[in-house]
């Protein structure tokens, strides 16, 4: 039997996996969308007042629902990312490290997820029902819960980003600035709340760099 590939089925080979660099960008765009659409910002479980949780859920929140809908999208693309991640690092040397961003990568991305659900789960309630009754008592524990999720998301990124830097420099397919900025912000994720969500920022752009730039493993 002949299993020569003919010279369309190569070409088209060849660049199927180049779509894959675009799962760093849209991930970013829709999950940044959908928190913006779905999370109350203006509302902080240490610092905001029941009256202040009962006037903010007494309006319409018609975007709650698709920014919900835009998070969960997200997550999809995340795996498709990972899996990008995975082709283009992984090598003998790195195996341990890939590992370790797999894992970290799914941890992160399903405390994202649980964060976003509590802290949308009331305004999402209010719209769904126009009977739904709004406990402001409850909402604030939702939020505070969506608040310790978080947390736990920053540290998984952390993780995340520290082992992509390892694994990419040690399978030789991430540059040198790439290696080092990618430690410096995995080192800053877990106080990524502390200064405003800074990190956060700087850590999805990383991504980003990560996604479009890197080049695959060779093969040992």
């Amino acid at each position: 039997m002949d299993m020569t590939l003919s010279p369309e089925r190569t070409t088209i080979s060849r660049r199927r996996p180049e779509w894959s660099r675009w799962s760093g960008p849209i991930f970013v765009v829709l999950l940044i969308a959908g928190e913006a659409m779905s999370v109350p910002a203006s509302l902080d479980p240490d610092g905001s007042s029941l009256q202040e949780y009962a006037d903010y859920y007494a309006k319409d929140h018609p975007t709650v629902q698709m920014g919900v809908y835009l998070a969960v999208l997200s997550s999809a693309v995340f795996v498709w990312f990972l899996a990008r991640i995975r082709t283009r690092v992984d090598s003998m040397r790195s195996r341990t490290a890939t590992g370790a961003a797999m894992l970290a990568g799914m941890v992160y991305i399903l405390a994202t997820l649980i964060a976003i659900s509590l802290s949308s789960a009331t305004a999402l309630a209010a719209e769904i029902n126009d009977g739904f009754q709004v406990d402001a008592n409850l909402a604030v524990a939702a939020d505070a819960m969506a608040f310790g999720m978080g947390n736990a998301a920053h540290l998984a990124a952390g993780v995340l980003g520290w082992a992509i830097a390892l694994a990419g420099h040690q399978a030789g397919v991430l540059a040198r600035w790439m290696v080092i900025s990618g430690y410096v912000l995995a080192a800053v994720q877990p106080i990524a709340w502390i200064v405003a969500g800074l990190p956060t920022l700087l850590f999805f752009v990383w991504l980003i760099a990560v996604s479009m730039r890197s080049r695959r493993a060779a093969a040992p």
